[in-house]
């Protein structure tokens, strides 16, 4: 399979069926009957439930998703594929599954980010069947919305292990286009080889016929979790709507 036939394989109907139950339109079972995902604020029911459905769908698809406990009842969802000739190297495809406000009100989190996690789905559901020669991580992250968290919980570890972690590709918001534009944002910096992963998306834009228009910030906004990897001396970036003209209301 080609680069090229690995894109044309993305669907959008997959995306569809994921966010529809992950922001509580369809219900899900996860062994216990039907169950919405009312919210998935972190102290709610419902993040509890999501995490769950979210090993599920990875475990359908033929991974061993682990979970990585942190803090009074923290949970990043990881799922790793191993590379076939440098497994010592991680790509990390992510996203944050929990959402704001908590209390009582539902917050379905369908774009912030629902649209991110689903994204991850998808790109899991493509490369299952792939090799490649470095690791890819498949991380989904825990309590961002309370300040990065998960995502600097999963990061401090690694540095503390010297882990080899070649690129971070994280996803936050990005079903959202109120002017139809097509414009998208990458948020990144001049941290270890955060400017080459952004070279590599603008490239990869170019070639395999995407058409998005991208426009850059740099240095990124410290609002995305690309900030903890950065924190570690990793190279990483975040892809999201535009956030400065057409941001999500």
């Amino acid at each position: 399979l080609s680069v090229q036939q690995a894109v044309d394989t993305v669907n959008i109907d997959s995306m569809v069926w994921h966010l529809q139950r992950l922001s509580g339109e369809v219900p899900v079972d996860v062994g216990n009957g039907d169950e919405t995902i009312a919210s998935r604020y972190q102290s709610n029911a419902g993040n509890a439930l999501a995490q769950a459905w979210l090993q599920q769908q990875f475990t359908n698809m033929g991974y061993a998703p682990t979970v990585q406990v942190f803090g009074t009842s923290g949970a990043n969802i990881i799922v790793e594929k191993p590379g076939v000739t440098h497994p010592e190297r991680k790509v990390i495809i992510c996203a944050h599954y929990d959402d704001m406000p908590g209390g009582p009100v539902n917050a379905p989190g369908a774009d912030d980010n629902g649209s991110g996690v689903c994204a991850v789905l998808e790109a899991a559901r493509i490369m299952a069947s792939l090799s490649f020669e470095n690791t890819v991580v498949f991380a989904l992250w825990d309590q961002e919305e309370e300040g990065l968290i998960g995502s600097t919980y999963y990061a401090s570890v690694a540095g503390g292990n010297d882990d080899q972690i070649s690129a971070v590709v994280n996803m936050d918001a990005i079903g959202y286009d109120g002017d139809a534009d097509g414009l998208l944002r990458i948020f990144t910096g001049p941290v270890a080889n955060s400017e080459a992963i952004k070279d590599s998306a603008l490239s990869v834009n170019a070639t395999y016929g995407l058409d998005l228009s991208i426009c850059g910030e740099d240095p990124g906004a410290p609002v995305f979790y690309h900030i903890s990897f950065w924190g570690e001396g990793y190279g990483a970036l975040t892809i999201a709507e535009d956030y400065d003209n057409d941001i999500n209301p």
